[in-house]
């Protein structure tokens, strides 16, 4: 009887396991999944909970206690923003090597690059100088870093300041920032035109549509060159509608010193005539007539520089050559519109 009875509930069991086997393998491979993926999502929800207070600390300059959470947060985690966060409360904390290899990590380069920016124009050399400092550790590659740190030794350190010009260069060779910084570093601190001039052209090369790199070369080769700082000055006047006062009125400084006073007149008008209110360019053109032998065009020039700009030193130059020219007589041969 009680091997019949078995019998049966052997066989219910083997049709039960027939008709809902799949169910239940099923439920139980749910379950299983939820047991492995569960660790997981629990530690992304830890990490998330400590980048989040970490960054509330941070946001509140409690550094210290930021940084605990911030590192517990990337290492199971491994998101940029926490390792920016990581990397802010390291610099405020003067790790700096540790907050450019978590910023390396989080692909920072162009906010420390801003820091270092913000620090220079507010004044602050030093503050500028690590910010910088630390760029170059984020990504070597990046020849602005470099340059800026030459502009901050520039007049304290100027070999130094040239290393860094150089390095731009070693990572970058056509990177027209770092001639041109050259090109300064040996005409100012060096005293060198000659030395400065090449690095002038090169930068202007590189970056043809760079208004300061014009007109500083053409300033420079009108002393090496005038035929050629002529011809750089036309092409500002064509490329800048509103640098051609400027381009006009220095044309005319280039004939005056070739002789050719008549022709400086007619620049030097141009160049009145599109910027009437600049007591300079009436400067130039005063001295432009006066040398031209026109005495009385002479006078009217100086005087709207006195009337424009009356307690300037332009002003105390043109009173003297008023001085100069008060009983000059003389009739003009030439006019400013050719």
């Amino acid at each position: 009887m009680k091997v019949a009875i078995l019998s049966l509930c052997l066989i219910f069991g083997l049709m039960l396991l027939a008709t809902r086997g799949p169910l239940l393998w099923d439920a139980a491979g749910l379950a299983l999944a939820d047991a492995v993926t569960a660790a997981p999502l629990t530690a992304w929800g830890e990490c998330e909970r400590a980048h989040q207070t970490g960054r509330a600390l941070l946001l509140n300059e409690n550094y210290d206690a930021a940084l605990p959470y911030l590192h517990t947060a990337v290492t199971c985690d491994d998101d940029r923003w926490a390792w920016f966060d990581l990397g802010r409360a390291q610099y405020a904390l003067g790790q700096d090597e540790a907050a450019a290899q978590s910023w390396q990590k989080a692909n920072a380069y162009g906010y420390v690059a801003r820091l270092g920016a913000t620090a220079g124009q507010n004044g602050d050399v030093a503050e500028a100088q690590r910010a910088w400092q630390t760029a170059v550790q984020i990504d070597p590659q990046q020849g602005q870093a470099y340059v800026q740190l030459g502009r901050l030794l520039q007049e304290s350190d100027p070999e130094q300041a040239r290393q860094f010009y150089e390095q731009a260069l070693a990572v970058n060779a056509d990177f027209a920032p770092a001639y041109y910084a050259l090109a300064n570093l040996h005409l100012r601190q060096f005293q060198s035109a000659a030395d400065a001039l090449p690095y002038f052209e090169q930068a202007h090369r590189l970056a043809p549509q760079n208004i300061e790199y014009l007109v500083v070369l053409a300033r420079q080769m009108g002393g090496v060159d005038p035929a050629q700082a002529m011809a750089y000055w036309q092409k500002l006047a064509d490329l800048a509608e509103r640098q051609r006062p400027l381009a006009y009125h220095e044309m005319g400084n280039l004939y005056l010193r070739q002789g050719d006073a008549a022709t400086a007149v007619h620049y030097r008008q141009m160049a009145v005539d599109l910027r009437p209110e600049n007591a300079e360019f009436w400067q130039g053109l005063g001295q432009a007539y006066e040398t031209a032998g026109c005495p009385a065009e002479a006078r009217q020039a100086y005087e709207q520089v006195m009337t424009l700009q009356p307690d300037s030193r332009l002003a105390q130059n043109a009173k003297e050559r008023l001085a100069e020219l008060e009983t000059a007589v003389g009739a003009c041969s030439v006019t400013g519109n050719r």
